[in-house]
């Protein structure tokens, strides 16, 4: 599943990212781990 999750922030961004699986984060991309979590309406949250 992280697979998928993955390919398609980098195909909605279009460019390479470097990722690191023992953070679960980019390397020196905000925008994309911005992008690893969904903010949510209130009064709905996680």
């Amino acid at each position: 599943m992280t697979l998928s999750l993955l390919g398609g922030i980098v195909m909605q961004l279009k460019r390479p990212l470097k990722w690191n699986p023992e953070t679960e984060r980019f390397a020196n991309d905000e925008e994309a781990n911005r992008l690893l979590s969904l903010s949510t309406r209130p009064p709905w949250h996680i």
